[in-house]
Parts: structure tokens; C-alpha cells; sequence
């Protein structure tokens, strides 16, 4: 069992972890997600001894890595599409071959060598990065047969439609802050269910009128501009109320993992000063 208590990291007046609690049971895969910058990686290089917490705690089996009896036996870590090899900490030496080869084939080469000391616990930092459809396939598979086995699967990512095809629980963070902690179903059912997408002329004055009239409102950053998700009132609701600020866009969504993350993460969120200073194109 890999376990966060309160684990916190800060660079300078920079708080890149903050105060993360969580818990990676074995034969499950666990996927910790959220934007560039959220501290995913920084959270695994703690928890692999790479980062000293500014405070709080990350063990492994009860033990920080730096104490485990054998830790090449009871470790396997994948950071920035390179595997950890023996002895690899406080050198954090990476195995190299000649000449360019296909990330793929890299996977899987590490993925064999690894099987050997058949350890209890993975980390894998962006697995999915890099690698074409039938890889991709593969190490989906590879990933569930190890949690099939009573491992420990820990993955990081911000691909959300890959991610939800692979994990089994979901760590979301934003900002370095746990935001939800739960299964991918569940963390689409809590983050409200279908919504209302609409843009309009007049956005700022249709926001504080959606407001009023009992709506969950999250404004969201789109090629086309800043658009309004309304939760809580039916499509017909939301026409009326923007029939007469002009309206851009008016279109029922499903509920999904992509948008959940946004709302629940922060991820491209304007201000409403942005609606009123104009914010759609």
C-alpha cells in the first residue's frame, strides 16, 4: 500500500503539494489527475524519495522508500517516459539504449525487466505519453492485469478519456490541493450531472440572472470564447432567460469526465470581471 499523509511541497513562496492525503490499495489502479502544473509529478517524486516534503509523510508499506529493506523488489517507477533502474536513488540513473528507439518498445522492455523482481507496487508518471493506439491498448491492458495481480497501480495523467479506460479510482487535483477522491463514476455523478452549454452577447448580465434564478453556473474557457455551463435548470429554462441577451451558443450536455475535471479542478475558469470586460470572441 502506497499512503499520503498531509504530504506538502513548497519551492520557495511557491506551494506545489499542498497539505495531500490519499491512499493506493493494492489490485487497484489508482489515477491521480489534473492540469499541468497540478503536482503530479513532484507528488511521485516524493513518494520515490526524489523530493524531501516540506512537511507531511509518503510511505510505502508503512516505511518511507529510503527505509524499505529492498526497495528494487518492492518498486517499480516510470518518470518522464524513462524507467528507475537499480540502485537508481540518489543517482537516479536511467537505462539508456543506442540510438533512438520508439516509446513503445520502451514500455515494454521495461515493463518485462520489471516483471522479473515481480514487485508489489508501480508508479508510472504520463504512461500513455508518446505512444501510438495499439501501445496505448497494451499498456491499458498491462496496467489492469498487474491490479488483476494484487498490485499497487499508481498513474498520473491528464488525458481523461484514457484515463478513465484504466483506472479504477480517481485522485483529482488542482493547484496541488486534493480535489475529489473517488471512482470515475462517481466523480461525474457528484460534479452535477448533464448541463446547459450557452454563450451570449450579453454574458455577464445572463450569469447573475442564471444565478438568481437558482442555477449552479461555472463560466469556462472555449475556442470560441467564455461560455456559461448552467446546472440545475432544464434547456427550455436557460433559453428563456438568454432569449434576450443575445444568444451565441445554447447546446445540452452529457455529463463527462472532461468537463467534471474542469469544473472540479479550476482548469480554464475566467473570473466574472472576464464576462464583463468582454471575454467572448
Amino acid at each position: 500500500m502506497i499512503e499520503a499523509s498531509h504530504l506538502t511541497k513548497t519551492f520557495g513562496r511557491r506551494t506545489v503539494v499542498d497539505d495531500l492525503s490519499f491512499r493506493v490499495d493494492p489490485g487497484v489502479v489508482t489515477g491521480l489527475l489534473g492540469p499541468d502544473g497540478a503536482g503530479k509529478t513532484t507528488t511521485l517524486r516524493m513518494i520515490l524519495g526524489l523530493e524531501r516534503p516540506t512537511s507531511g509523510s509518503a510511505l510505502i508499506n508503512g516505511r518511507p522508500y529510503s527505509q524499505l529493506e529492498r526497495p528494487d523488489n518492492s518498486v517499480v517507477a516510470m518518470l518522464g517516459g524513462k524507467w528507475l533502474s537499480h540502485g537508481w536513488i540518489g543517482r537516479f540513473r536511467r537505462r539508456q539504449a543506442d540510438g533512438p528507439v520508439p516509446a513503445g518498445l520502451r514500455r515494454r522492455a521495461g515493463m518485462a525487466e520489471a516483471a522479473l523482481a515481480d514487485p508489489d507496487h508501480y508508479l508510472f508518471d504520463e504512461p500513455f505519453a508518446g505512444l501510438g493506439q495499439e501501445d496505448a491498448r497494451w499498456m491499458r491492458q498491462s496496467l489492469r492485469r498487474l491490479a488483476a495481480q494484487g498490485k499497487a497501480v499508481l498513474v498520473t495523467g491528464h488525458s481523461l478519456a484514457e484515463m478513465a479506460q484504466v483506472a479504477d479510482n480517481l485522485l483529482v487535483l488542482g493547484n496541488g490541493r486534493l480535489m475529489a477522491a473517488t471512482s470515475v463514476d462517481e466523480f461525474i455523478i457528484s460534479s452535477g450531472g448533464p448541463a446547459v452549454r450557452v454563450r451570449a452577447q450579453r454574458q455577464a448580465e445572463l450569469y447573475d440572472l442564471l444565478l438568481g434564478m437558482g442555477a449552479r453556473v461555472t463560466p469556462r474557457i472555449s475556442d470560441q470564447g467564455v461560455l456559461l455551463l448552467v446546472h440545475g435548470l432544464p434547456i427550455a429554462r436557460v433559453a428563456e432567460a438568454a432569449v434576450n441577451f443575445g444568444i451565441l451558443e445554447l447546446v445540452e450536455e452529457d455529463a463527462t469526465l472532461e468537463r467534471a475535471l474542469l469544473e472540479r479542478s479550476g482548469m480554464n475558469v475566467p473570473t466574472v470581471g472576464t464576462l464583463a470586460r468582454g471575454g467572448i470572441t
